[in-house]
C-alpha cells in the first residue's frame, strides 16, 4: 500500500468522503418562539378588558344620576358620559359572551343596550337644559307652565324609550348567555324576568313614570343585574384567556 494514499485517507482535516462528495455540517435547529398573538384575538382582548370597565363605571354613574341632586355641572358630566360607558360595557360583555357561542340575539341585545344609553344620555340633557331654562323664564317673570308641562313630557318620552331599550337588550342578552358555561341559567333567568318585568311596567304605567301611577320602579334592579353580570365576566378572565388562546392563529412571517 502506498504509504501516502494511506495517510491522505486517515487525515481528519480531508473534506471529502470515500465517495468524492464533500461533507455538510448538520444545520442548526431552529430557535423556538411564542407565536403571535392574531390581531383580531388582542382586539377582543382589550375590548374585553376595556369594555368591562367601563361597564362597572357606567352601573355607578347611572346610581349617582338617580341619587344626586346636583350640582348641576356634575350631573351634565355623567348624562353624557353615560352613553358611551354603557356601549363599551356591553361590547366588552359581547366579546366573553362571543367566546362561547355568538348570535343573533346577542348580537341584537348588545345593539338595543347601546341605543337605549343614547336614549338614557338624551333624557338627562332634556332634563337638565329643561329645568335651566325654566328658571330663567320664572327668574324673568314669565309664565313657563304650558313649556314646562311639555318638557316633562319629552323627558318622560324618552325615559320610557330608555326602560323599554335596556330591558328588551338585557332580555336577549340574558337569553344568550343560558347555556354558557361561566354564567347559565342562574344568571341567565333573574335577567331575563327582571327586563321582562320592566317592560310590563313601563307599559303599564305609560305615559307616566311607575312611581307616580302607583307602580314599582324596577329600573335599579335590572341595572343591579347587569352589575352582576359585568362582575362575573371580570371573574372569568382565567376562562377567557383559555379561549380567547385557543382562538388565535400565528401570525405569518
Amino acid at each position: 500500500m502506498d504509504p501516502e494514499a494511506s495517510n491522505a485517507s486517515s487525515d481528519p482535516s480531508s473534506d471529502t468522503t470515500a465517495a468524492g462528495t464533500t461533507a455538510e455540517t448538520p444545520p442548526a435547529p431552529p430557535t423556538a418562539t411564542a407565536p403571535a398573538v392574531a390581531p383580531a384575538v388582542a382586539l377582543s382582548r382589550t375590548w374585553i378588558r376595556g369594555g368591562l370597565a367601563a361597564g362597572v363605571v357606567a352601573m355607578a354613574d347611572y346610581m349617582l344620576l338617580q341619587l344626586l341632586p346636583g350640582p348641576e355641572l356634575l350631573l351634565l358630566l355623567l348624562a353624557a358620559a353615560f352613553a358611551p360607558l354603557l356601549a363599551a360595557g356591553a361590547v366588552g360583555l359581547y366579546q366573553v359572551a362571543a367566546l362561547h357561542r355568538p348570535g343573533v340575539a346577542l348580537q341584537l341585545g348588545t345593539a338595543a343596550v347601546a341605543v337605549a344609553g343614547v336614549v338614557f344620555t338624551l333624557m338627562g340633557l332634556v332634563q337638565l337644559a329643561g329645568r335651566a331654562s325654566l328658571a330663567s323664564a320664572l327668574a324673568a317673570g314669565s309664565e313657563a307652565g304650558a313649556a314646562g308641562r311639555a318638557l316633562e313630557a319629552v323627558r318622560r318620552g324618552l325615559d320610557v324609550g330608555w326602560e323599554l331599550g335596556f330591558a328588551l337588550g338585557a332580555v336577549l342578552v340574558a337569553w344568550a348567555l343560558l347555556r354558557h358555561p361561566r354564567f347559565g341559567w342562574l344568571y341567565a333567568v333573574p335577567g331575563i324576568l327582571a327586563g321582562l318585568a320592566v317592560m310590563t311596567v313601563a307599559f303599564l304605567a305609560f305615559p307616566e313614570e311607575p312611581t307616580v301611577a302607583g307602580l314599582l320602579d324596577l329600573g335599579p334592579l335590572l341595572a343591579l343585574w347587569w352589575l352582576a353580570v359585568t362582575a362575573r365576566a371580570i371573574l372569568s378572565r382565567e376562562w377567557v384567556e383559555e379561549r380567547s388562546g385557543a382562538n388565535s392563529q400565528p401570525t405569518p412571517s
